[in-house]
């Protein structure tokens, strides 16, 4: 049996690496005269940090669980799932089914907003993943609906 790296590390360190080039790159993109605290670089940087920190965690939680798996076993061999089962990520269907809800919200938000879009492509992702709880779909919506809010309300942005 082959070693096999955990899920997490290789998500966490594409997610690290992003961040960390997104955000070496931003000055380039985003460019600001303004000396306030609160700048046209203030929300990108926030939400760099948190994919940056957040990439790290997984990281650093993938090398903990290989190592766990390391001392129990004496090798990074660790059963993932039942033998040929693809997952929901490897079938060609599932991904047609992906591009397409990405395309109807794209298309979606043309149209109806970005507050319709967001919560349909939201509760779409939900649906293709045949989540059953209907908690989970009143979370993603309510953070939607909140997340749209804030920044129109709070923030003054128009938003489409």
């Amino acid at each position: 049996m082959r070693d096999k790296i955990s899920k997490t590390i290789v998500p966490g360190a594409v997610c690290f690496t992003f961040g960390v080039i997104m955000y070496l790159l931003m000055p380039e993109q985003v460019q600001t005269e303004e000396t306030s605290a609160v700048t046209a670089r203030t929300f990108p940087s926030l939400a760099l940090a948190i994919v940056i920190v957040c990439g790290g965690i997984l990281v650093l939680q993938g090398c903990f669980a290989l190592l766990r798996e390391w001392k129990k076993t004496g090798s990074a061999a660790h059963a993932e799932g039942p033998q040929g089962d693809a997952g929901p990520a490897r079938n060609p269907v599932f991904l047609l089914m992906v591009l397409i809800l990405m395309a109807g919200a794209v298309v979606l938000g043309d149209i109806a907003g970005l507050l319709v879009s967001g919560v349909v492509i939201g509760v779409g992702f939900l649906a293709l993943y045949r989540d059953k709880n209907i908690l989970h779909y009143i979370i993603v919506t309510a953070i939607v609906v909140g997340s749209y809010f804030l920044f129109k309300r709070m923030f003054g942005l128009q938003l489409p």
